[in-house]
């Protein structure tokens, strides 16, 4: 997992002020790249697509590697947030890219200011958004039939 945004590896957006200025930042515990990895973790479990918790990672017949891009929530009069994201599929044994794809999603919506926290706008309303925008992210590229296959193939 490498996070080749241009932001502070805990940032994941912003309530902005009525003139554009970040009022409140919204920051990530863990960091983004930790998040994005367990997203993927997650979302390849649910689909019996990863290696067994005791399993060594030579076993694994396949690496993914994530690359992402961005992942940025912001409120101005409305809130809004996306997600750009790299996956290559490697098989280990060769170290050929068997697999590879970039992923774009995006959120806007839910159009209001709302006075909440002293700020315009809620930070938990707008955390919830970027989850959203990623685990849309993860389970397109995942759920991708080209992913499925080489993954299948692979193993």
């Amino acid at each position: 997992m490498t996070d080749q945004r241009d932001v502070p590896a805990d940032y994941a957006g912003a309530v902005m002020g009525l003139n554009g200025n970040p009022l409140k930042r919204l920051q990530s515990a863990p960091p983004v790249a930790d998040a994005v990895r367990s997203a993927f973790r997650d979302a390849l479990a649910a689909r019996g697509e990863l290696a067994p918790p005791d399993a060594s990672l030579r076993s694994a017949p396949y690496a993914l590697e994530v690359r992402l891009l961005q992942l940025n929530a912001e409120q101005n009069a409305d809130r809004q947030a996306s997600a750009d994201l790299v996956v290559r599929v490697v098989e280990r044994a060769t170290g050929r890219i068997v697999y590879a794809a970039r992923t774009y999603a995006e959120h806007r919506g839910d159009n209001f200011l709302a006075y909440d926290n002293g700020l315009f706008g809620s930070p938990a309303a707008l955390a919830s958004v970027a989850r959203a925008v990623l685990g849309e992210a993860v389970n397109e590229t995942v759920d991708r039939k080209g992913f499925r296959r080489a993954l299948r193939d692979i193993g």
